[in-house]
C-alpha cells in the first residue's frame, strides 16, 4: 500500500484507492469497522425565548389563532406574515409564546434581534443560531462554514429541513422578530441585513413570520420581487394592555435608579456600555461586588428594568442580563453622564485586559469572546479593535469554546477593515488565519496602513 497526498493505493488487491480525509480503500472484507462521528447539534435556544416570554401571558387569542390558520394553510401566495406595531405593543410576547406553544404540526425555528444584547442584532448571529436549530432538526451535525459560505450554508440546511417536515406532514415556519433592531443594516453597499437574507421563494411549503415597527423601511438590499417589499403581508398588531403596563413600571423603575447612587445606578451603567449580555458574576466582578448581592439587586424592585437571558455558548448556565426593553436601554443611555458612561467603559477595558494579560484562561467570560468585540466595532474603537483580533491567546480560547475562532476572526478582520477604508482584498485574511490558530508569531496583515 502506497501513499500520496490524499490518495492510498492499495496494491496487488483489485486495484483500490480512496482519496480524501478520512476515506477507507477495501478490496476486502472488513469486520468491525467504526467510523466515529460528531454528535448531532444541540440546541438551547429555546431557554432564551422562555426568557423573552411574558411571565403571565393573556389574551392575544385571536392573533395566536390567526397564525396558526396561517401556518396550516395550504397554497399561501408568498408564504410571509409580517406584524406591524409601535414599542412595547407585545411583539415579541406574542412570537416567544407562538414559538413556545406551536400549532400541531408545526416545526419552529427563530431568531429575536435585540441590540440590547450584543452579537444577537446581525446576519451572522442569525446564521449561526438558526443554522443550529436546524441542524437540531435533522439530527446532524452543526457545519462550521466561513463567513463567505454560511449564508449560503443556511439556505442549503433550511431547504432539506422544509422537505423533510413535508416528508413527515409537517410544516417549518420560521420566526424572525425585531427586523427593526438589526445592526447590519446601513445606508450604501455595505448594509448586510438579516431581511435579506430570507428567501424571496420558500422551499416546499415553508412559512415566514415577521415582526418589527413600522419605521425604519425595508432594508435596501432586500431584492426586489421579494414578499418582504409588499404590503400584502402585513397585519397590524393592536397594543397590548398588559405591556403598556409593563412599560410604565420599567421606566419609573429606571428614573428612580439612575436618580439615586449605589450598586443599582452601576448595575444600569455597566450594562449600557457593554451593550447587554453580562452574568451577575461579571457584573459583581466589575462593580466590586458579590454575585448574590448583585442577583438580589436585580431580582427587586430594580430588576423590573432588566431582562435575563440564558447564555449563547452555555444556555444551561447563568444567565445574562439586559435592559428589559430597546426604549429602556436608549433612555438610560440619554440620562447617563458622559463622565459617568466614560467611567464604564474604562472598568470594561481594565477587565478585558486583565483577562488578555493571564492568557485569556478558561473561566474567561463569555462576553469578552463574544460582545466585547462588537461593542468595540459599534463604539469605533479601532484600535482595541485590532488588538483583539489578532490576539492569537483569545482565539484559541474561543476557538476551544465554539470551535469557530476562524470565523470570528474573519468576521472582525471584515468589520476594522471597512470602518478603516481598507478593502479585503488588500489584506491576506489567511495569514490572520494561520496566526489565529498558532502558526504565526505576530499578525502584520491585521493591522491597518
Amino acid at each position: 500500500m502506497t501513499s500520496a497526498s490524499n490518495r492510498t493505493v492499495v496494491k496487488d488487491s483489485g486495484g483500490v484507492s480512496a482519496r480524501g480525509l478520512g476515506a477507507v480503500a477495501n478490496s476486502g472484507v472488513i469486520n468491525h469497522l467504526h467510523l466515529a462521528s460528531r454528535p448531532a447539534a444541540e440546541s438551547g435556544y429555546l431557554l432564551q425565548v422562555e426568557a423573552l416570554a411574558a411571565t403571565e401571558f393573556r389574551g392575544r387569542e385571536e392573533e395566536l389563532a390567526a397564525l396558526e390558520s396561517f401556518c396550516s394553510a395550504s397554497g399561501h401566495r408568498s408564504g410571509y406574515w409580517r406584524w406591524l406595531a409601535p414599542a412595547w405593543a407585545g411583539k415579541s410576547a406574542l412570537l416567544a409564546k407562538f414559538v413556545l406553544d406551536p400549532p400541531p404540526g408545526v416545526d419552529v425555528v427563530s431568531f429575536f434581534i435585540t441590540s440590547r444584547l450584543a452579537r444577537q442584532n446581525d446576519a451572522a448571529a442569525f446564521c449561526e443560531v438558526v443554522q443550529r436549530q436546524l441542524s437540531s432538526l435533522l439530527q446532524e451535525e452543526q457545519p462550521l462554514p466561513t463567513p463567505y459560505t454560511r449564508e449560503e450554508q443556511l439556505l442549503l440546511t433550511m431547504d432539506r429541513a422544509a422537505l423533510l417536515c413535508r416528508e413527515r406532514g409537517r410544516r417549518l415556519v420560521l420566526v424572525v422578530d425585531g427586523l427593526d433592531e438589526d445592526r447590519g443594516v446601513v445606508a450604501g453597499p455595505d448594509c448586510h441585513s438579516i431581511a435579506a437574507l430570507l428567501p424571496r421563494v420558500l422551499p416546499h411549503g415553508m412559512r415566514v413570520i415577521v415582526a418589527g415597527r413600522p419605521h425604519p423601511p425595508v432594508p435596501g438590499d432586500v431584492p426586489g420581487g421579494h414578499p418582504l417589499r409588499t404590503t400584502e403581508i402585513d397585519h397590524w398588531l393592536a397594543p397590548s394592555g398588559h405591556a403598556q403596563a409593563a412599560r410604565w413600571d420599567a421606566e419609573q423603575d429606571l428614573l428612580r435608579v439612575l436618580g439615586g447612587k449605589g450598586l443599582a445606578r452601576e448595575l444600569v451603567g455597566l450594562t449600557v456600555a457593554s451593550g447587554g449580555g453580562l452574568s451577575a458574576d461579571d457584573l459583581a466582578e466589575l462593580s466590586g461586588s458579590r454575585p448574590r448581592l448583585v442577583e438580589r439587586e436585580l431580582s427587586a424592585v430594580s430588576g423590573r428594568s432588566f431582562q435575563q437571558r440564558s447564555a449563547h455558548w452555555a444556555p444551561a448556565g447563568p444567565s445574562v442580563y439586559l435592559l428589559a426593553h430597546e426604549e429602556i436601554h436608549l433612555r438610560a443611555a440619554a440620562l447617563l453622564a458622559d463622565d459617568d458612561l466614560a467611567g464604564y467603559l474604562r472598568a470594561l477595558h481594565q477587565w478585558a485586559d486583565r483577562y488578555r494579560d493571564a492568557g485569556w484562561p478558561a473561566a474567561t467570560p463569555e462576553y469578552l469572546l463574544r460582545g466585547y468585540a462588537q461593542m468595540l466595532s459599534e463604539r469605533g474603537e479601532t484600535e482595541r479593535l485590532v488588538a483583539l483580533a489578532c490576539d492569537a491567546a483569545r482565539h484559541e480560547r474561543l476557538w476551544q469554546v465554539t470551535g469557530a475562532g476562524l470565523s470570528e476572526l474573519a468576521a472582525s478582520l471584515d468589520q476594522v477593515l471597512r470602518d478603516s477604508g481598507h478593502g479585503t482584498r488588500d489584506v491576506d485574511v489567511s495569514g490572520s488565519q494561520r496566526h489565529a490558530t498558532g502558526s504565526m508569531t505576530g499578525c502584520p496583515t491585521c493591522l491597518p496602513s
